[in-house]
């Protein structure tokens, strides 16, 4: 796989985690939302600020993960960059040569 491929391929799953991202906010919005206008037992509640905890370490592992992609991606095209100016800055001393 080249570079060229794994940055598109990064950048498909940084937009799939995205999603994610997005849909566990409102699966969280609405289970706040739920917790704050109903009125239930304790048990209920428990589980539902149990759910809201999970949600909210998993929005972070997900925003993590978004973090880290977007860091490999600057990474490879800095190196792609790079090789391609050092190409370019040799191409006049090789062509002088000859």
């Amino acid at each position: 796989m080249s570079q060229e491929e794994i940055v598109s391929s990064t950048k498909t799953v940084v937009q799939g985690l995205e999603t994610l991202r997005v849909e566990h906010h409102q699966v969280l919005n609405g289970l706040q939302a739920t917790s704050e206008t109903t009125h239930v037992d304790t048990s209920a509640v428990d589980l539902i600020e149990e759910k809201m905890s999970l949600l909210k370490k998993s929005i972070e592992t997900i925003e993590l993960a978004m973090g880290e992609a977007q860091v490999m991606n600057v990474m490879i095209v800095t190196n792609i960059d790079t090789r391609c100016h050092r190409k370019h800055c040799h191409w006049p001393r090789l062509k002088s040569r000859w």
